[in-house]
């Protein structure tokens, strides 16, 4: 039987035949300068959106959850979603002092409110990495968290975006893990399911790139990889907003300068859509949703993450993201 919810129309999985229309990729609107820009010093030279929003139900205020480089997870209010307010929390020291917004420890952090949660001290659930894993851990505020018993859950480690299936209740963790693609190692997307957010099944390749996204490419280095998915529930399925990474060169060693990635090659935002998660279409055209800016502006060379969740405000979807100036092989500064 046909389960009784909307179907996407962003592929042409629940379409049987078309004649005579065309599909339109409509790229997102963009805002000319940045919401969220480091200024303090525990921000560093850059602030990632390696992280979450939410509404919070009681104030209506948005809640936001970013990164900082050492892998500082930082707390963020917002009324508007534009003009951003970092509340002193007292709860990490920074050189000593824990006057700042910092809440935790770990790389690329990402949040889940899970509203299905009969504890409320685990009502906020997050994921990230740290010490060549994937760590677990959970929060009544979304403020003071706890690591689950069981750490690392995952292995590998780097980038992590948290979902939640809501017709299951399963947590989603799409995650990038290494895997051999037509002759390379690449960075590719894998999923792992758990319903305790401790016992994670044995992941499964869900997300790489096929040969019309290597049709650019031209040598032995050159090829396309996906740097990370945040992965929305949608309609009848799933939205992914996966980084598609076109590695153009690799960096020789003499010119790399401290924190500088070998890897060089632009970083952009396609789309594609899912039944079960596992699956994935790709929406056609393969345009950028998320356009880059002109060179030298602030979003001018690469896109590279998203946050794990959008909010809607009015009868627009805001999704905040990454952006940076340079390529993602770009000399620090000006990256």
């Amino acid at each position: 039987a046909l389960r009784d919810l909307p179907l996407l129309f962003a592929d042409d999985s629940g379409i049987a035949t078309r004649k005579g229309v065309v599909r339109k990729v409509h790229p997102a609107k963009t805002r000319d300068a940045p919401v969220l820009s480091p200024e303090r010093p525990w921000e560093g030279e850059r602030v990632y959106v390696y992280g979450s929003v939410y509404a919070d139900e009681p104030t209506k205020m948005l809640r936001f959850w970013y990164m900082s480089f050492p892998d500082y997870v930082l707390h963020a209010t917002s009324s508007d979603g534009l003009k951003w307010v970092r509340s002193s929390l007292d709860l990490v020291p920074f050189k000593g002092a824990a006057d700042n917004n910092i809440v935790y420890r770990i790389h690329s952090p990402s949040v889940l409110l899970d509203r299905r949660e009969p504890d409320p001290s685990k009502r906020y659930k997050l994921l990230g990495s740290k010490s060549g894993g994937y760590h677990a851990a959970f929060s009544a505020d979304g403020l003071r968290w706890t690591a689950y018993p069981t750490n690392p859950v995952l292995k590998y480690s780097d980038t992590i975006t948290l979902a939640q299936d809501p017709a299951t209740g399963e947590y989603l963790a799409f995650h990038k893990r290494p895997a051999k693609v037509r002759g390379f190692g690449r960075r590719v997307i894998w999923l792992s399911r758990s319903r305790d957010f401790q016992e994670w099944d044995e992941p499964r390749l869900v997300f790489a790139p096929d040969e019309k996204d290597d049709a650019w490419a031209d040598g032995p280095v050159q090829r396309t990889e996906v740097y990370n998915m945040s992965v929305y529930p949608h309609a009848g399925g799933f939205i992914g907003l996966p980084t598609m990474f076109r590695l153009t060169r690799r960096v020789p060693k003499g010119e790399i300068t401290p924190g500088q990635s070998p890897d060089d090659g632009p970083l952009d935002i396609q789309l594609a859509t899912s039944a079960d998660g596992r699956s994935w279409e790709r929406s056609e055209p393969r345009l950028n949703v998320i356009p880059r800016g002109r060179p030298g502006t602030f979003d001018g060379g690469s896109i590279l993450g998203l946050s794990s969740t959008a909010v809607h405000v009015g009868d627009e979807t805001w999704v905040y993201y990454t952006a940076m100036t340079t390529t993602h092989g770009g000399p620090i500064p000006p990256k």
